[in-house]
């Protein structure tokens, strides 16, 4: 048993699927039609999916994620490139894991830990 994917709602699917796609790497996987909308998948080789779901400003609440973690080859240039006001909180070491993470927010307000493994 394994997780197969996490799905979030999202207001503009273009640009979630720029930033999770351009700006992280993920890779889109797959379509689905339900309920009349297209939901999007994306992913990374065989690790778990994200599903976009197209929804309403109003039916889109981050609050209730936590967060999305995905590795990175560089934690500072993203951070460069999305500006301080997409970063929730680092770039920071966590050396008991040998890690470095930073917490950023995509388009919708969901947040993305992103870690650089560090040695």
């Amino acid at each position: 048993m394994g997780l197969l994917h996490a799905a979030i709602d999202v207001t503009d699917m273009d640009a979630t699927t720029e930033f999770y796609g351009d700006v992280l790497g993920f890779e889109p996987v797959a379509e689905l039609e339900a309920g009349g909308v297209t939901n999007v998948f994306y992913g990374h080789g065989d690790e778990m999916e994200i599903q976009f779901v197209p929804a309403d400003e109003s039916d889109v609440d981050p609050s209730g994620l936590n967060h999305l973690a995905v590795d990175v080859d560089d934690v500072d240039a993203l951070v460069d490139e999305l500006g301080e006001d997409r970063v929730e909180r680092g770039p920071f070491a966590v050396d008991e894991f040998g890690l470095y993470v930073a917490f950023v927010t995509d388009p919708d307000g969901y947040v993305v830990e992103i870690i650089q493994p560090q040695g």
